[in-house]
């Protein structure tokens, strides 16, 4: 991310040369500081992700039980991991814009022992080999200048001292929606995998559908009820899998109870885990069992 910069700010002109490329590579301060903030990005970009799949899973749950606290939470959501992705992005932008500039400025300060060298560039076209350069390569020079810049070893130290800002997944609990009952639950967007292949051609479909008409729906009244349409679409589609689903899980009901009485009283949970879940015992697992060694209600899911 750094590397770019020498691009602009060494010049010479003699029978000495520098690349950018081999700077960075002999630069011990350039690598650790890479290494370092490379590392908690990529600890930041994990924890993203699994606050993206909790949204998907939330998307999926608000879409099969069209549950309005569900919406609610949803939205919520939504723009609260937006906000903070926004803040973290922020951040890692700024900390790049500030390590450059702090090489920068000691690359300069190093050139200037080196005043006839100049700069060895290579093809922009990756299928062409480069012109060898002439001359005696400074790179590792010019690098241990910069190492030794005392000036420029606390600035780096300072900007990876510099606290990141938190990412926080939004926890809340959401009611159950009754199916047999309330006091079970049944986490939904897990029992949705077994309809992945069906749930994700629907949220294909709208989303491709959506996408042709959303640079006009602001301005166009009839992209805006186009929407609406396809939306509507989308939500029948999505209760149809639900349906599906509480009618293989109806399909093994009789027989799971006289050996579960839990089943006697369950409910479908739409809110992932990773962002509160829902109150009640968890009886997805056990779901999960029936649904997959009963013989009709296997059937039932294969022609779904």
């Amino acid at each position: 991310m750094l590397t770019y910069l020498f691009m602009t700010v060494f010049q010479a002109q003699a029978a000495s040369y520098y690349s950018f490329d081999n700077i960075a590579k002999n630069s011990e301060l350039f690598k650790k500081a890479a290494e370092i903030s490379g590392g908690r990005f990529d600890d930041m970009q994990s924890e993203l992700n699994k606050a993206n799949t909790a949204l998907k899973d939330l998307e999926i749950g608000t879409a099969l039980l069209n549950q309005k606290e569900l919406i609610k939470w949803e939205s919520y959501c939504q723009n609260e991991i937006q906000r903070q992705f926004a803040s973290i992005q922020n951040h890692s932008q700024t900390l790049q814009s500030e390590f450059s500039s702090h090489f920068k400025e000691s690359a300069m300060a190093a050139l200037k022992s080196f005043p006839n060298a100049k700069v060895c560039k290579k093809n922009p076209n990756p299928y062409l080999s480069s012109k060898p350069c002439e001359g005696n390569d400074v790179s590792k020079e010019i690098a241990k200048k910069m190492d030794a810049d005392q000036k420029l070893v606390a600035a780096i130290q300072a900007l990876q001292d510099r606290d990141w800002p938190t990412l926080t997944i939004p926890q809340t609990e959401i009611p159950m929606v009754e199916f047999q009952g309330s006091k079970y639950k049944i986490q939904i967007d897990v029992l949705s995998y077994i309809l992945k292949e069906n749930v994700k051609k629907h949220k294909m479909t709208y989303e491709s559908q959506y996408s042709q008409i959303a640079s006009v729906i602001d301005t166009d009244p009839n992209a805006r009820e186009k929407a609406t349409l396809f939306y509507d679409d989308y939500k029948q589609n999505m209760k149809n899998e639900r349906q599906t689903l509480e009618k293989a899980i109806k399909a093994f009901l009789k027989k799971a109870r006289r050996k579960d009485k839990r089943f006697l009283d369950i409910g479908f949970c739409g809110n992932p885990v990773d962002l509160g879940g829902c109150p009640g015992e968890d009886l997805t697992q056990e779901t999960l069992d029936w649904l997959l060694e009963h013989k009709k209600s296997r059937n039932i899911l294969k022609k779904a």
